[in-house]
């Protein structure tokens, strides 16, 4: 009910209204790969580009090779580069959140950081996007770390993600959020390591997402 009622509100261009509802969802079933999807367009659509992007990571946790895991991860791509949302006029459809839009607008700020320090430090591909990543989910986490108050997204997301930096995993987690589109590659360095394969397959069975 939660996730239809989410769609609906999706359609209708009702963001925030949207993101609550695909919360609810998630609270019912955390590995329904729809509604985590779901969280993760109507958060874009809002500029909460750091909610957007764990929202999609944890999508393609779930489903690497799904039908929609390759728009999943373009998406990524696009936050990582500061792209927007375009609806079917080529306008561009990002609206700013007005509650905890000063949160958003800093964490925005982070992943342009991360994006700069990874390109500085001379790294392309693979090694790039895991810097990036790890960036992005370690800098959030500390933040995160700090509050008192924390919501969903703080225990749901934020610390989970951050849990996987602090471990070995990242290598293994980045080429298996991009396999769709790096097919090929990723799936031989995967072949090659399949031990590390193996070690985040094991993580991800064993660390609970709490809200």
């Amino acid at each position: 009910m939660y996730y239809n009622l989410g769609l609906t509100y999706f359609r209708n261009k009702q963001f925030a209204e949207a993101e609550t509802n695909a919360i609810e969802a998630i609270k019912l079933d955390p590995k329904h790969a729809g509604s985590l999807r779901m969280y993760a367009l109507v958060t874009f659509h809002q500029n909460k580009r750091v909610n957007a992007l764990m929202g999609f990571c944890s999508f393609l946790l779930l489903n690497p090779q799904s039908p929609q895991a390759a728009e999943a991860f373009g998406n990524i791509q696009h936050i990582l580069q500061g792209g927007v949302l375009k609806d079917a006029n080529g306008k561009n459809t990002i609206m700013l959140s007005p509650k905890g839009n000063q949160e958003s607008q800093t964490m925005n700020l982070a992943i342009s950081m991360s994006v700069l320090a990874g390109q500085n430090k001379k790294l392309t591909g693979m090694d790039l996007l895991e810097y990036e990543l790890k960036s992005i989910f370690t800098i959030d986490g500390e933040t995160s770390e700090k509050k008192t108050d924390k919501d969903f997204y703080d225990k749901f997301f934020v610390d989970y993600f951050y849990k996987l930096a602090k471990s070995d995993n990242m290598p293994a987690f980045t080429r298996l959020v991009s396999l769709s589109t790096n097919k090929d590659v990723n799936t031989k360095w995967m072949s090659e390591h399949d031990d590390q394969v193996k070690a985040l397959d094991n993580w991800v069975a064993n660390t609970p997402r709490d809200f």
